[in-house]
């Protein structure tokens, strides 16, 4: 998806942009987001025990010398985090449901008045995508499908599983993307 969003037209460089991943669990996407120049890399995560997990990674992660961008692991709601200045891509792995996610989306419309071109959104399994998409300040960019590896099909069934246990999805090895940018 990161991919796919280097080929956007009209987004500044990517030096220009903190990655901003809202519901971060343990890390990944923002160690895979690390290994582009962004200004910074965020992961904010309420849960305190996965966000002590992500802090660990992205300690170890900077060690290793694989960060291209400083990283940092922040224990906070989505709803209270302050967006730096300069140009943010938001990046959410369906986190939320819709009574997090419309407050989230209008806040983020609030933040940015002043600074259109400056948000563009990274939503995968885009399972409310319509808030994005009814809201008159953010313009689509595009959608897609992206196919996971096989590791991350498998691990994603594991965590595909209804209240009586069964796996509540089929077995799909893509999931729906979409990307907006806020236009002001």
């Amino acid at each position: 998806m990161l991919d796919r969003w280097l080929e956007t037209p009209g987004r500044l460089a990517v030096e220009n942009y903190t990655f901003i991943d809202l519901g971060s669990g343990k890390g990944r996407v923002v160690l895979i987001a690390s290994k582009l120049a962004f200004r910074k890399c965020i992961g904010v995560e309420l849960n305190a025990d996965l966000n002590a997990i992500a802090a660990d990674n992205f300690a170890r992660w900077q060690q290793s010398g694989d960060a291209r961008s400083p990283l940092e692991a922040i224990c906070q709601d989505a709803l209270a985090f302050e967006f730096p200045p300069g140009p943010c891509l938001v990046f959410l792995f369906n986190p939320f449901p819709t009574q997090v996610l419309a407050p989230l989306v209008g806040r983020l419309a609030e933040v940015f008045a002043d600074r259109p071109g400056q948000l563009d959104l990274l939503y995968v399994n885009a399972e409310f995508k319509g808030i994005l998409d009814q809201h008159s300040r953010f313009t689509p960019l595009w959608q897609m499908p992206v196919t996971m590896s096989a590791e991350d099909a498998a691990a994603d069934l594991l965590h595909q599983v209804d209240a009586s246990g069964r796996r509540a999805y089929a077995e799909e090895s893509q999931d729906p993307c979409a990307a907006w940018r806020f236009i002001g």
